[in-house]
């Protein structure tokens, strides 16, 4: 009997752990409640070098993401070699994004899940927004949360500016005439499966290498007459 006991013991303190372990994952994959709704939502572009507006939206027709209200999202990207061999314009999935939006202090709290060849990988990241417009704005990225708090610390002058850690700005701009409506057909829900280092060149292209015909296409095949009317010579 005490044997017995014994065993029904462990059963029930590696259920416990077991739904402590189910309970802390569930809490790192999504918002919490009481996080702040999102100022921006939508669908945008982004790249770490201060944009020109009109390149920019050349690049949404290559990669960008959907934010939402709840601070979760998902980052597309052109599928180019489906596009090179049938001249078909779909979008992969190459990450999502669960993030806890502070208003008060304007910083995100996110867990991150990039997909590629070798599968998924997950990781946090800590960033401060920076208003800009309605339809662009910068995320300045830390390694962590402490270099987050003392940048938000900062800000308000109450730290020597020679005590502000390494900061990386990410700059997002809206894609204009993209929407659920205009982009159902040509959103997938299939993971991307490029290498990193085949993500990360596209990714980091120079907005001048953008082959601007190649983008006009793109544009009419989806539909999106507002985007075409910003680009050069239209």
């Amino acid at each position: 009997m005490k044997q017995t006991s014994k065993k029904n013991l462990r059963i029930v303190l590696s259920i416990c752990l077991y739904s402590i372990a189910f309970f802390a994952f569930q809490v790192l994959s999504r918002p919490s409640v009481a996080a702040d709704v999102y100022p921006y939502v939508g669908y945008f572009t982004f790249q770490s070098e201060k944009p020109q507006p009109t390149l920019m939206q050349a690049k949404c027709a290559h990669m960008f993401y959907k934010q939402n209200s709840d601070g979760s999202g998902v980052d597309y990207i052109l599928d180019e070699k489906n596009y090179a061999a049938t001249g078909a314009v779909k979008y992969l999935v190459f990450a999502e994004n669960w993030c806890d939006f502070n208003g008060a202090a304007n910083t995100n709290t996110c867990l991150q899940i990039i997909y590629d060849n070798s599968g998924s990988t997950k990781s946090e990241s800590y960033d401060v927004l920076q208003s800009s417009d309605t339809d662009s704005f910068v995320n300045v990225f830390f390694l962590t949360k402490f270099e987050q708090q003392i940048y938000v610390t900062a800000t308000d002058k109450t730290i020597p500016s020679w005590k502000l850690p390494t900061a990386t700005p990410v700059y997002s701009q809206r894609c204009i005439g993209f929407d659920d409506q205009t982009l159902l057909s040509h959103l997938l829900p299939t993971h991307s499966e490029l290498t990193q280092k085949a993500l990360a060149k596209i990714m980091n292209r120079p907005i001048d290498a953008v082959n601007f015909s190649q983008v006009l296409d793109i544009m009419q095949k989806i539909g999106t007459k507002a985007a075409q009317a910003t680009l050069p010579g239209q």
